[in-house]
């Protein structure tokens, strides 16, 4: 893949201590991996859009926590945690299912969890440079509560 066609981002989470179900349109806010970020001087930062998954982030989150199967082991030991996934958005508009990986571990069969639940979430509007679909790399945070 052409590394200037990438840009990596990471998804950050403002979860109420409440529930996350409940309406919040301010939730997610996206902000960059400063040093993955690819520079042409030219023309600034080798991106016009980043992918949007289809129904927006809101429902992404909403969709990812309500399927959520807090897996046995965990539950019986109590564990808890964030788990950041990262994964590419292809310019077909699909997730790149090899490219999903855990980047910050919580265990437990939990971060397996994460990557079941983002292998499901595979229709993305995909990112666009100069009119053209381009391959981007997205890390989420996916937090696991009992």
């Amino acid at each position: 893949m052409n590394n200037s066609k990438q840009l990596f981002f990471i998804v950050l989470l403002h979860l109420s201590s409440s529930s996350f179900a409940q309406k919040n349109t301010d939730v997610i806010n996206i902000a960059c991996i400063s040093e993955s970020i690819q520079y042409n001087p030219n023309k600034g930062l080798l991106y016009d859009t980043e992918p949007k998954f289809i129904g927006g982030f809101s429902l992404f989150f909403e969709n990812i926590y309500a399927q959520i199967k807090y897996p046995d082991l965990a539950k019986r030991m109590g564990v808890e945690g964030t788990v950041f996934v990262e994964f590419e958005v292809l310019k077909k508009g699909r997730i790149n299912k090899k490219s999903i990986s855990v980047i910050k571990s919580v265990g437990f069969d939990i971060d397996d969890e994460a990557i079941r639940l983002i292998r499901k979430k595979s229709k993305w509007i995909p990112a666009t440079y100069k009119g053209e679909n381009i391959d981007f790399k997205f890390i989420v945070p996916i937090k696991f509560k009992l």
